[in-house]
């Protein structure tokens, strides 16, 4: 999936029009503790989407500046990335997820130096502390209040059935505002293996997220029995959306 969202892969640094200070940040950079246990990579690779890529030239004028040296200003440069939905500083560099427990998420997104804010209660364990011990971040908040953020903050949002509203759909949607408001314009809202109940609260939530325009960049349902329970088919929902410009 990080292979579809990424074009690192695709994107030729060795074009003339590429800025030095570009190719510097999208060239392959080696581990510096060597291969990684969990994975098997050596090297990390920068994370630009294929809108940069589409916006190479773009994308080179904004880095085109010297290293120490004042800060242009190229706010309409920067503007116009936005609302071709590239990132305009190059990338995933803060994201938040929402429900994620003891923070494993955090942790992986941290290897590839991206940092999350995460959601967690101390429900039946300290997940809060446990976070805060792992070096991450946690933020101890019901999901009955509003985020405390600014708007348009986050490259991405994560979540996973911790999202669920229960029986009241208009907690959903209060959060479905909620995370659109400080999700910025072409930033990624990913939803991983979301629990619906059954097929009509899955075209409820179809319906919710198709009502703020977000383009569907993955997106697979399918089902498994529940063999601890009823035996009863549950239906999960894994998503990734990007979240339109709006002007």
């Amino acid at each position: 999936m990080e292979k579809d969202l990424l074009s690192y892969e695709t994107m030729d640094i060795s074009r003339p029009n590429i800025a030095s200070e570009l190719k510097l940040f999208l060239k392959h950079h080696q581990l510096p503790l060597g291969k990684d246990s969990r994975t098997g990579i050596t090297e990390m690779v920068a994370s630009v989407g294929h809108s940069c890529e589409k916006s190479a030239d773009l994308l080179s004028q904004y880095m085109t500046y010297k290293v120490s040296g004042p800060c242009p200003d190229d706010w309409s440069l920067g503007q116009k990335l936005i609302l071709r939905g590239s990132l305009a500083s190059g990338g995933i560099r803060i994201g938040f997820d929402i429900g994620g427990g003891s923070g494993t998420f955090a942790a992986r997104m941290a290897e590839r130096n991206v940092t999350v804010i995460t959601n967690t209660l101390n429900v039946d364990a300290p997940f809060s502390e446990f976070i805060a011990a792992r070096g991450l971040f946690p933020l101890y908040l019901s999901l009955d209040h509003r985020f405390p953020f600014y708007d348009n903050v986050f490259d991405l949002i994560h979540a996973s059935s911790g999202l669920d509203g229960g029986d009241k759909p208009e907690k959903l949607e209060f959060l479905m505002f909620d995370i659109d408001r400080i999700l910025r314009a072409g930033g990624l809202f990913w939803l991983d293996n979301f629990y619906c109940a059954n097929d009509e609260k899955k075209t409820a939530l179809t319906r919710l997220i198709e009502r703020f325009g977000y383009k569907k960049l993955k997106w697979v349902a399918g089902e498994k029995v529940d063999t601890a329970g009823s035996g009863k088919s549950e239906v999960y929902l894994s998503a990734v959306l990007q979240k339109p410009a709006r002007v």
